[in-house]
């Protein structure tokens, strides 16, 4: 309106924000339509232009706070009785001591004192509060002053003001009484309060009572959440996207063209280039209208110092062609970032740029998606024709190829998902003439749809890809082909609901440490102790001794083993207290080695096999950019304790019997590895 009537100054700033506005936010409503969790914050810089060209007042992070007001303080702190006085008489034997310690803080003299002071004065607001909304108040400003106490909130002036602001409310409970703060409530004072404590770090049973009362955990994102949320808005909508970013490079590839026939064809002339200045306006408007400033920004200074040369009919140096069309090139690839889905898997390795990673998976995933639907036709037709056994080889052949493409991306679940649609395929299809029934039909599709819909959810970026997975999983229990799980997937299963014990089963309470916070926690983990064969052989703890291997050698392998298994213990104490620090890792490398060697030396099969997995897992770990999770060091203590029952047992010695078996944790640390 302010454009059709002519009152806005800035005109062109205008256009482009507009422009800017058609693309975030139909970008903003598809995240809301795939799920996602509504952040406003990231229209932020948007509406605060568009209040800017209107001379309006520009919001702040605050004006997109709304908790629920309607939450009363614990029972357990209010009521009568609570307090000597009634609220007007406290405030006015109290504010004083208030006033005091407020002047005080906000000087940062005796701070810890003095908040001590207005701690107590803000409790015993509250004790004497018979009202919900006052006491609603004092409850929360003395999580923002226990917030302070610990150092979880930075005493920044708007908190100060807030402190001030909250001696206002005191002086009206002296004059008119709690029932003023009831019939007119503080509530942008609250909300300010609450906007704090929502930021505060603060560990205090107080401030962790209000976060969970208002869910303020949940109200404001952190910044992880924000930026990425902010990178999304352009990808929900990289249909318009990938469209401008198309005409872009059209009007950079006009702009390259005419620097490479000035330099090779006219000997540097800028005779006749008038038109890429044209072009580079065109494309610094359209990167406005992405809201890219810096490559707008690059694109102006580059234009900025042809727009001269050009006018004057100058020459061209090789050094400042090639200076501009290394910009120009910049550009370019960064355009490919903003229609690229942002898969979240793990890098095997760093050899290709981020772009051009995205763009490979980008178009594997497509690859995967169309052998899906052929997969799809395939079963289709081989129900109508079972004795065209071609359907079954295309069928099977796509099938594993998904699952090969799986493992590639490092996707260790869907790997044995599709495996699982493999064998059953294989097994229960293969006999000539047999048509399978309605039921396996369906629970067939279904298991192909779910592990479908997972790689169509992570392409178009929508929310509980695992949903797909718990539907294929599903179906192929029914269909009597369980998928082989994953340690990261039988961890969660033992802890989300416990489930009929096999044979022989084996759990353990592991303590873990936090490697930022130095926090100990106890992880119950259970780990089956199934059958299996590890290089085509039958693993037992049994200790055979070689002919050839004299007992002095058994003696100096058992003292060294011993050492060994000492160092290896600290030294995964050390890597769990710090797991970015490598020297402790590098250590571990370097025992797990030498046990394997010389187990193997003196005929311990199983010690030697079970030091190697471990040796080679963290190999993989070292190589890479991925740290330790809390179940690899679950692993390397079922380990070191499996470690030291085989010694006992060579010794002779009685031990309890470890609480899982060496082929498991050998199967374990292998599939760690494919995953790392």
């Amino acid at each position: 309106r302010m454009l059709a009537a002519g009152t806005i100054a800035r005109v062109d700033d205008a256009y482009e924000v507009l422009m800017r506005g058609m693309l975030q936010l139909p970008g903003y409503l598809e995240q809301l339509y795939h799920g996602q969790q509504d952040i406003p914050l990231v229209l932020l810089p948007l509406l605060n232009d568009l209040r800017a060209l209107q001379d309006a007042e520009l919001l702040t992070e605050s004006a997109f706070f709304n908790p629920d007001l309607s939450v009363s303080s614990p029972d357990a702190r209010q009521g009568p009785g609570q307090s000597p006085w009634d609220a007007p008489t406290t405030g006015r034997k109290m504010r004083p001591g208030y006033l005091v310690a407020l002047l005080g803080f906000i000087r940062n003299e005796d701070v810890d004192r003095n908040l001590q002071t207005l701690q107590s004065v803000i409790n015993r607001m509250e004790q004497a509060s018979l009202c919900a909304k006052p006491a609603q108040l004092w409850w929360i400003a003395d999580g923002i002053v226990a917030s302070l106490f610990d150092g979880g909130l930075e005493p920044t002036v708007a908190v100060k003001i807030l402190l001030g602001r909250l001696d206002q409310q005191i002086k009206r409970v002296i004059r008119e009484g709690e029932e003023s703060l009831e019939a007119i409530p503080p509530n942008e004072l609250i909300k300010n309060l609450l906007y704090y404590v929502a930021q505060s770090n603060s560990q205090a049973h107080n401030v962790q009572v209000i976060k969970h009362a208002f869910h303020l955990d949940v109200s404001l994102p952190d910044e992880h959440v924000l930026n990425r949320a902010k990178e999304d808005l352009y990808g929900f909508n990289s249909n318009l996207i990938g469209n401008i970013s198309e005409q872009i490079r059209e009007e950079l590839f006009a702009i390259k063209d005419a620097l490479d026939i000035a330099i090779h064809s006219k000997n540097g002339s800028t005779d006749g280039m008038e038109p890429v200045l044209g072009h580079m306006h065109n494309v610094a408007d359209a990167l406005g209208m992405l809201g890219l400033p810096k490559f707008r920004k690059l694109i102006h200074e580059h234009s900025q110092f042809l727009r001269p040369i050009i006018e004057s009919k100058g020459t061209l140096e090789d050094d400042d062609v090639m200076r501009i069309a290394g910009a120009m090139l910049y550009v370019e690839s960064s355009l490919y970032d903003l229609s690229a889905p942002n898969l979240d898997t793990d890098r095997p390795d760093a050899t290709l740029p981020d772009v051009e990673y995205r763009q490979m998976i980008k178009a594997t995933v497509e690859e995967i998606l169309n052998d899906f639907k052929i997969i799809k036709d395939a079963i289709n037709r081989f129900h109508d024709a079972p004795e065209d056994h071609d359907n079954l080889k295309l069928l099977l052949h796509k099938v594993h190829g998904i699952k090969g493409t799986a493992q590639m991306l490092r996707y260790p679940d869907q790997v044995n998902l599709m495996n699982a649609v493999e064998s059953y395929i294989s097994n229960e299809w293969s006999n000539e003439h047999q048509i399978p029934d309605q039921f396996a039909l369906e629970r067939l599709a279904d298991a192909i749809t779910g592990i479908e819909y997972f790689f169509e959810s992570i392409a178009e970026k929508s929310v509980a890809p695992e949903l797909g997975l718990q539907i294929a999983e599903q179906s192929l229990i029914a269909l009597g082909y369980p998928p082989r799980k994953t340690l990261a997937s039988r961890v969660a299963a033992s802890v989300e609901a416990p489930k009929p014990k096999p044979a022989r089963t084996s759990s353990a309470v592991i303590r873990v440490i936090d490697g930022k916070t130095g926090k100990e926690t106890l992880h119950t983990i259970g780990v089956p102790a199934v059958a299996s064969q590890v290089d085509d052989s039958e693993l037992t703890t049994q200790f055979v001794q070689p002919d050839d291997v004299d007992d002095e050698l058994v003696k100096v392998f058992l003292s060294e083993a011993e050492d060994v298994l000492n160092k290896i213990e600290n030294d995964i104490v050390s890597w769990q207290r710090d797991s970015g620090d490598t020297k402790p890792l590098q250590k571990l490398i370097r025992s797990f080695h030498t046990l394997k060697g010389a187990g193997r030396i003196i005929g311990a099969t199983s010690f030697g096999l079970l030091s190697w997995s471990i040796e080679e897992l963290l190999r993989k770990v070292a190589e890479g950019p991925a740290r330790p999770t809390e179940e690899m060091f679950v692993l390397l203590k079922h380990v070191t304790d499996s470690l030291r029952y085989l010694t006992a047992e060579m010794q002779g010695q009685a031990a309890a019997e470890p609480e899982a078996d060496i082929q498991t944790l050998i199967t374990t640390a292998r599939e760690m590895r494919l995953v790392v």
